[in-house]
C-alpha cells in the first residue's frame, strides 16, 4: 500500500497501489466496461488491517475512497531514489522540488482525465483530484464495479471500517498493456503496441528546428537484434496520445536494431544501454578498475554510457573521463596545458 488513509465510519479505506494509474497511463482510452472478462490483480492492495469480517456492506451504502496515483515513468523514479539516496552518487541528496518532480514523473493532464473518466463511467463521482491521488465517491456497487472486490465491513479495535474482501483488480485493459509489451519483447517477439519514447530537443536547442519544421525523435523497445523497421508501430503510439501527427510529417528516417548494432559495435543487439543496467554493472563498467575512464591507451578516454555512473540524460560519464583526463595531465582543476597532445575523448 502506497499511503494509510484517515479511516471514518462508512468510508472505504482503499489507499490503492501505485501499480493501479501507473497502468491506467498506458491505456488512458480504456473504461470499466471492458468486454473482455479478465482483470488484473493488484497483489498487496488488501488493507492488513481487514480482519474480523462483519458481513457485506449493501450495494447502495455510500463510500469514500482515495486512489494514489503512480508515475508516468516508474523505472525513472526507481533510478532517481536510488541515485539521491546513495551517498557514492553524484546525484546524493539532490532532491526535487514538487514543481520539479511534476515535470518529470507525475501524471499529465490527459492521464488525469483518462483516470476521471474510468472511474465516472463506473458509477463513481470525483470530488478531488491532485497530483497525487484521487478521490472518490458513490455506491458500493460502483465501487465494486470500478475495482473488482466486494466491500465489506471489519471489526479492528479502531472500532468498525469498510475495506476491500480480496486483492483490488482493473481490467486486463488498464493494467497489462506495457507488462504485455515488455514481455513479449524479452520473449524475442515483436509487440503491437510497443513501449515507446520520445524526445523533443528542439525545445531545449532551437537551432535544430528550420522555421516551422522541428525535429523528433523516438525510440521503442524491440526484441533483441530486431531486424524489422518499427516506424509505424512508434507513429502509431504517438498518434494516440497526439492525434494528427502523421499529417504533419514531412520526413523521416529510421534505424532498426540491427543496425544500430552495425552503426556501433557497442550497441549488442540494438542496446543503446550499452549492457545490463544491474547495480554492479553502474559501478564496474566497462571493466572493474580504480579509473574505469581510462582505456590504458595514452591519452585516449572513455566517457560513454558504458562508464558509471551508465546510460542516462545527466552528463556525468563525460564529466568524470574529463576529470581523469585532467588528473592525468596533472592539472585536474584547470586546463589541459596546449602544448601537450590530447586527451582524446571517445
Amino acid at each position: 500500500m502506497s499511503a494509510h488513509p484517515r479511516i471514518r465510519p462508512g468510508a472505504l479505506a482503499a489507499a490503492v497501489c501505485t501499480a493501479l494509474l501507473s497502468t491506467v497511463l498506458a491505456s488512458p482510452a480504456a473504461h470499466a466496461a471492458d468486454p473482455s472478462p479478465q482483470r488484473h490483480t493488484l497483489s498487496g492492495s488488501r488493507p492488513g488491517y481487514a480482519g474480523a469480517d462483519a458481513g457485506a456492506v449493501p450495494a447502495d451504502q455510500r463510500l469514500t475512497a482515495r486512489l494514489y496515483l503512480g508515475s508516468r515513468d516508474p523505472g525513472g523514479l526507481a533510478a532517481f531514489l536510488r541515485q539521491v539516496t546513495d551517498p557514492y552518487s553524484p546525484h546524493y541528496r539532490h532532491f526535487l522540488t514538487p514543481a520539479a518532480y511534476q515535470r518529470r514523473f507525475a501524471l499529465g493532464p490527459a492521464e488525469h482525465r483518462a483516470v476521471a473518466d474510468w472511474l465516472t463511467r463506473s458509477g463513481l463521482t470525483v470530488t478531488r483530484d491532485t497530483v497525487h491521488y484521487v478521490d472518490v465517491s458513490g455506491p458500493e456497487r460502483a465501487v465494486r464495479q470500478a475495482l473488482g472486490s466486494p466491500i465489506h465491513h471489519y471489526r479492528t479495535a479502531r472500532g468498525t471500517v469498510s475495506a476491500p474482501s480480496g486483492d483490488l483488480s482493473v481490467p486486463s485493459s488498464l493494467g497489462t498493456e506495457v507488462v504485455d509489451a515488455e514481455r513479449a519483447v524479452t520473449r524475442g517477439r515483436m509487440p503491437e503496441r510497443p513501449f515507446v519514447l520520445v524526445s523533443q530537443q528542439y525545445l531545449a536547442d532551437p537551432v535544430r528546428s528550420a522555421g516551422d519544421v522541428h525535429p523528433v525523435w523516438a525510440y521503442a523497445h524491440v526484441p533483441h537484434g530486431y531486424e524489422g523497421d518499427a516506424t509505424e508501430a512508434v507513429l502509431d503510439r504517438i498518434e494516440r496520445f497526439a492525434p494528427g501527427l502523421r499529417e504533419r510529417v514531412v520526413a523521416r528516417a529510421s534505424m532498426s536494431a540491427s543496425r544500430l548494432e552495425a552503426y556501433n559495435a557497442n550497441y549488442v543487439g540494438g542496446d543503446i544501454l550499452t549492457g545490463a543496467n544491474t547495480p554492479r554493472q553502474l559501478v564496474l563498467r566497462p571493466r572493474a578498475a580504480l579509473d574505469p575512464y581510462d582505456t590504458g591507451i595514452p591519452g585516449v578516454f572513455l566517457c560513454s554510457a558504458a562508464t558509471p555512473p551508465g546510460p542516462g540524460v545527466h552528463g556525468m560519464c563525460g564529466y568524470h573521463a574529463a576529470r581523469s583526463a585532467l588528473h592525468h595531465l596533472g592539472d585536474p582543476h584547470g586546463q589541459p596545458p596546449g602544448s601537450r597532445r590530447g586527451p582524446y575523448l571517445i
